[in-house]
């Protein structure tokens, strides 16, 4: 998927309302132009999207699960710092 395709329907999906499948289709499988050439505005949409998941999930008691989402964002966070061209 294109990354301005992938980056729309995330940000439909970063509002009140949104599809909880759809949100994790896209948090875990976004585009790999998404890591590259600095796409700032688009990493902090996937970055609010692991988040709202996380809140989700933590809301539900699948505390886990929840913790997984903040990890995996931590885990991205990290690897762009250590090799932001990843």
């Amino acid at each position: 998927m294109e990354l301005n395709t992938w980056l729309f329907r995330l940000k439909q999906q970063n509002t009140d309302i949104y599809n909880v499948s759809e949100l994790v289709n896209l948090i875990h499988h976004p585009p790999s132009s998404l890591w590259e050439n600095h796409q700032y505005q688009a990493v902090a949409s996937w970055l609010e999207g692991c988040l709202k998941l996380s809140h989700y999930f933590e809301d539900l008691g699948h505390h886990q699960l929840a913790y997984q989402y903040i990890q995996m964002a931590y885990a991205r966070l990290q690897r762009i710092a250590v090799d932001p061209h990843s």
